[in-house]
């Protein structure tokens, strides 16, 4: 009997990490599906701001209608190289500060509800924003600060991964 028990939850387990490995992939190909979508969509931004189609923005394209100070400190961060222009690699891959600084309207270094918003109009885009909002204000003061909005940024370290644990995986392999 005891025999039987240890059989059946055996393959009690082996079920649960074939359903566990299911979600994973389909949690991953979701999350696969919605970078390449926002990538899709920041190139897209970058071609109607690159008005020269020179595949780089100026800081005047980079400005455009927003002008201001605010646009120049956003574009010093983007232009990560210090060229003085803003290359698609750039545009795709803005530091946080810089998401940051854009979303902060008014400038008190603090980031709204509202301002997390934007200019979202559909309801289903701003119940998002408001749970993404809710999550990310980790002191609940209504309001988020860059170290919450950096700390939503980073992907959280998957289990039993630590730092130099692929390096020596790779150096085994050889």
């Amino acid at each position: 009997m005891s025999r039987i028990c240890s059989l059946w939850l055996v393959a009690l387990v082996a079920c649960l990490v074939v359903v566990g490995n299911a979600w994973a992939q389909a949690d991953a190909a979701k999350a696969k599906e919605a970078k390449e979508k926002q990538a899709k969509a920041a190139e897209e931004r970058f071609n109607k701001m690159d008005k020269d189609a020179d595949g780089k923005l100026s800081l005047d394209e980079f400005k455009g209608k927003r002008g201001g100070e605010k646009a120049e400190a956003i574009f010093k961060l983007v232009d990560k190289d210090g060229n003085g222009s803003v290359c698609i690699v750039e545009f795709t891959k803005q530091p946080a500060e810089a998401r940051f600084k854009a979303m902060d309207k008014d400038d008190d270094g603090n980031v709204t509800l509202e301002e997390f918003k934007g200019t979202r109009k559909d309801p289903a885009q701003i119940e998002k924003a408001t749970e993404m909002f809710a999550k990310m204000d980790k002191n609940g003061d209504k309001q988020i600060c860059l170290d919450e909005f950096k700390a939503m940024q980073q992907k959280p370290a998957k289990p039993g991964k630590k730092a130099g644990q692929k390096k020596a995986k790779a150096e085994k392999q050889e």
